[in-house]
C-alpha cells in the first residue's frame, strides 16, 4: 500500500479469505450493474468453510455445496487492478434473481443494465445453461425475452 492511498477492500478481502467468491450484489456492483451500494460484502464460500472472522470484516457469506459453488467463477481487476474472483455476469443475475431479500428495483436494474450490454452468443448460451444446471425454475429468461424486444 502507498502512504495516502485508499485501500482496495475488494482486493483485501479477496486475500484475506481466499476460498470466497465476490457474488450477489456485491458481484453487481463489481459488473457495473447496479448503482446500489450494499451494505455489506457478499461472499460465496464452498460448503464447511468456516471462518469467525468475516462479521468483523463486514462480509455476508452464503455457503453452497462445491457444485453450485464453483459453477460461474471469473477472475475480474479489483478498482486497484489486483486479479480478484467474482461469478460472472450471467451467474450473478441468476442468484440474484432468486434471492428474495433483493428488492426489485435493484434486480430490474440489473437486467436491464445487462440487456443494453454488448451481448454475445456465448452470453446467452451461458445464462441459459446456468439456468437449467442451477435454478431450472426461473422466470427470468422469460423476462429477459420479453425486455429484448
Amino acid at each position: 500500500m502507498l502512504a495516502g492511498a485508499e485501500t482496495d477492500q475488494y482486493s483485501l478481502l479477496s486475500q484475506k479469505f481466499t476460498p470466497g467468491i465476490f457474488s450477489q450484489e456485491t458481484a453487481l456492483i463489481l459488473h457495473g450493474l447496479t448503482t446500489e451500494m450494499p451494505l455489506h460484502f457478499y461472499m460465496t464460500f464452498p460448503q464447511g468453510y468456516n471462518n469467525h472472522n468475516l462479521a468483523k470484516w463486514d462480509v455476508t457469506a452464503r455457503h453452497l455445496v462445491h457444485n453450485r459453488y464453483a459453477v460461474g467463477i471469473t477472475t475480474i481487476q479489483s478498482p486497484s487492478g489486483d486479479p480478484i474472483k467474482v461469478y460472472d455476469k450471467e451467474r450473478t443475475l441468476l442468484d440474484v434473481w432468486a434471492d428474495s431479500t433483493i428488492g426489485p428495483n435493484v434486480k430490474y436494474e440489473a437486467v436491464e443494465t445487462y440487456l443494453c450490454g454488448q451481448l454475445s452468443v456465448e452470453d446467452d448460451l451461458r445464462l441459459a445453461a446456468y439456468a437449467r444446471d442451477l435454478y431450472p425454475t426461473t422466470e427470468l429468461i422469460t423476462l429477459m425475452e420479453v425486455l429484448a424486444r
